[in-house]
């Protein structure tokens, strides 16, 4: 008997433990049918974990966030997402994209913008209803925006659209939130408010998948992660699973340094095994971590600065 048919009513497993938000068993997910882009895959998230995704570039992040949304075919092994398919799950699952295609000369508000995440509830054509603009009002007062509600959402600062587009995944008072990159450019100010957010939806129940090139984040805000390169590399707990022989396989470029105990270089930065595994170190403060700087773009949008997001 497979363990979505042992769930009970209650939302417990026979085994009394919380039944799994997502289960993916050897999983291969495709754009066209013909060429994978993420290959077996699998993984369980159950209600309060949070699951770091790592990789380098291209190595299928983004396609695992989309293939739980149902955006991206499984062309082999299982998917089940909120005990159905992803499609089915949708109204139940919170996302934020890496980039969110709003034109932010747009003229809308703050206000507005959230209210887009109750529109598979409301529908396109009516109006919201009293609880959609509650739910909207929490939101607001969740990611620490209610004062800037009724602003143009392009007069914002990036790191306050990006809680805004965080508050929009979360209006629905979702189950599981799929999180694309969300500290990318981030200052400190946004990046605690963001790592609070989590540490508050794990805390209620809710399941989080995030994807990040921070590993820092990865230790402090999540319990468990995967580590992918096209393919599965390794996942599990946080501690036990993100070693530098691990990190090696997963980034290819990657050195571990013998004399150094410990000691090893991803790309052109220098970490240390204990800096990451499990928590941070005793009296480390992640909110601190220097924001990760985003290369500007080739088109020369001057949005796209190497300055952190404020």
């Amino acid at each position: 008997m497979t363990e979505t048919a042992e769930r009970r009513d209650d939302g417990l497993t026979t085994g009394g433990a919380p039944a799994p938000l997502v289960v993916i068993d050897d999983a291969t997910f495709a754009y066209d049918r013909h060429t994978p882009a993420l290959e077996h895959v699998t993984m369980r998230i159950r209600p309060g974990e949070a699951h770091a995704l790592i990789g380098p570039n291209g190595a299928g992040k983004s396609t695992l966030l989309k293939g739980l949304l149902g955006l991206v075919p499984v062309i082999g092994g299982r998917l089940d997402v909120l005990g159905a398919e992803p499609r089915r799950a949708a109204r139940s699952i919170g996302y934020m994209p890496q980039t969110d295609e709003l034109d932010p000369e747009f003229p809308v508000t703050l206000r507005q913008v959230v209210m887009m995440g109750r529109y598979r509830g409301i529908g396109m054509f009516r109006f919201p209803r009293r609880t959609d603009r509650d739910a909207v009002e929490a939101a607001l007062a969740r990611v620490g925006l209610t004062d800037l509600a009724d602003h143009h959402f392009g007069s914002l600062s990036g790191g306050q659209q990006q809680r805004g587009v965080l508050a929009r995944a979360l209006v629905a008072n979702p189950r599981l939130v799929l999180l694309d990159e969300p500290f990318n450019g981030l200052d400190r100010h946004n990046r605690a408010a963001v790592l609070g957010l989590m540490r508050d939806l794990r805390e209620s129940g809710v399941g989080i998948i995030v994807s990040t090139h921070d590993f820092e984040i990865a230790s402090a805000a999540c319990s468990h992660v995967l580590l992918l390169n096209r393919c599965l590399i390794a996942a599990g707990p946080v501690e036990s699973t993100m070693t530098p022989e691990v990190l090696d396989r997963t980034f290819g470029h990657a050195t571990a340094d013998d004399e150094s105990h410990g000691h090893f270089n991803v790309g052109h930065r220098h970490y240390h095994d204990t800096g990451f595994r499990g928590v941070p170190r005793p009296g480390h403060d992640v909110a601190s971590v220097p924001p990760r700087e985003v290369e500007p773009e080739a088109s020369g949008d001057p949005s796209r600065s190497s300055e952190p997001v404020r």
